[in-house]
Order: C-alpha cells, then structure tokens, then sequence
C-alpha cells in the first residue's frame, strides 16, 4: 500500500509539470552581474539573455543568445552597449528537460551537502591551490617561517581530497529566511516562463555560494515569493542552457572550489 502511494505521488508530480510545461510558450533566462559606475570610466556590468520558444511538436528551440556588456563614458555622460550575438544551436530542447528543470526549481531537496556536490567536482591542482591563495591574499602562509614543508604538504593532500567539505557546506548552506538586499552591485540570474495565463519569475543571487535559495515570483508579486534550496537546479540549469554561455560556468558547482580552498587554507594552515 505505501509502495503505490508513493508511485501514485510520484506519478502525479509528474502530470502536473507535464502539464506546466505544456502550457509554457517562451522560457528566457537572463543573468546581470556589475556594480554602480559612480561616475568612472570603464565597463561596470556584463550580463547575458538567452531565450527559448515552443516548438509545436513541444520541445523547445534556442532563438536568441546575447551577451552584453555596458560601459559608462564620463566624457559623454552617457552609456554605451557591446551586444554580441552568439551561434544558435538547431538541436531542440526535448520537453523531458523542460519538466526536469520545473519540477526542480518547486521543490526542496536535502543535497546540501558532499555527498551530492562532490562527484561533479574536479580536483584541484597544486598551481590552482597556490593561483587562489594568492588571489585571497593568503599566499604568506606558505612561507617557510609561516609553515614547514611537511605542513604546505599535507595541506595540499586535503585540499586536494576535498577534506572537511561536509563542514564548509554545512557553514555555507543558506537560510531561506534570510534577506539579504546590495544597493550599488548586482550579481543575479533570472528564469523568466511565459504562458497565457501567468508570468513566473524564478531569481537567485549568486553574491551566495551556487545562487541559492531560488526565489519563485508569480505575476510580479514580489512580496509572495517562494523559497527553494536545491541543488539540482543548477544542474538542470546546465544541461538546458548553452554549454559556451556565461550563464552555465555562473551555475556550475565547481564554483565553489576557489572559496572551499580559501576557507581551508585560513582554517588549518
């Protein structure tokens, strides 16, 4: 009896993204990440747009994807767009991936954690190790009055292993009643999904470790958002959008390496 009701759930979750699914007519997503000009001169935002429509077969097909980047010119008073139009696959997006991904940015899944990021992360090499630690202004910790050899040696050996990642993701891991609200940056990406009926808004910010939590909008009412902590979102997002975009090595869960090893670094050197 338990085996069927949860066959029967299952089953129905799928009907139901099936079905939202069907009734979607464009999917865009949109990613900007900059910061206020303040009257200097320079490129101060990069962002990208890529946008699919509904094939009638009812798959999806890539039909636009730009990237843009803005420069403000103080002489000028007055901004300027560098849009570059990227190639544009023929390869239709099977409905299939259209379900996987909407059934994964509605619900909550406990994958916060080493068992889950771990197999989709790449080792890091000792020149990537030394490369962060410089870029956190850590590299005097391997100096030899700092540490000995044996210590920088076990230390690379960790890193390498991913020691201790339970713990940094357990630091990391966000708290969907936590609001937090920059003034002069921006760093976020947008899923917008057109249907007749409704318009829904799926953002996250990746001023936080993966963009997590994802905030759900519907119809612009931005005081109903719904929170969502999962990392299969970002994996889902991956398989849908360009393997070339900015929008797939913004999502990618090897994203976290540069902050795991700073953090390692700080915490047992």
């Amino acid at each position: 009896m338990t085996r069927f009701f949860l066959f029967a759930m299952l089953f129905s979750g799928q009907v139901v993204f099936g079905q939202f699914a069907d009734s979607i007519s464009k999917i865009t997503f949109r990613y900007n990440k900059g910061h206020y000009h303040f009257g200097l001169s320079g490129c101060y935002s990069i962002g990208e747009k890529i946008e699919y429509s509904k094939l009638n077969n009812a798959g999806f097909q890539l039909t636009s994807h730009i990237q843009i980047k803005r420069y403000y010119v103080p002489t000028l008073d007055s901004i300027i767009l560098d849009t570059i139009k990227l190639n544009l696959s023929t390869i239709p997006i099977p409905t299939e991936k259209v379900e996987k991904l909407f059934e994964e940015l509605n619900i909550s899944r406990d994958n916060f954690n080493a068992a889950y990021v771990k197999p989709f992360l790449k080792h890091p090499t000792k020149r990537h190790i030394i490369t962060t630690a410089k870029r956190y202004h850590l590299k005097w910790m391997f100096k030899s009055d700092y540490s000995d050899k044996e210590d920088r040696k076990r230390l690379f050996k960790n890193i390498k292993d991913f020691s201790l990642l339970d713990t940094f993701l357990l630091m990391k891991k966000p708290n969907p009643e936590f609001n937090e609200i920059l003034m002069d940056a921006w760093n976020d990406l947008s899923i917008f999904c057109l249907s007749a009926a409704d318009t829904i808004q799926y953002r996250s910010q990746y001023f936080e470790i993966f963009g997590q939590p994802v905030t759900k909008y519907v119809n612009k009412k931005y005081s109903e958002g719904k929170k969502t902590v999962n990392l299969e979102i970002n994996n889902s997002i991956r398989e849908f959008v360009p393997p070339n975009s900015l929008i797939s090595r913004v999502v990618d869960l090897n994203q976290l390496k540069k902050e795991y090893i700073a953090w390692f670094i700080k915490t047992k050197m």
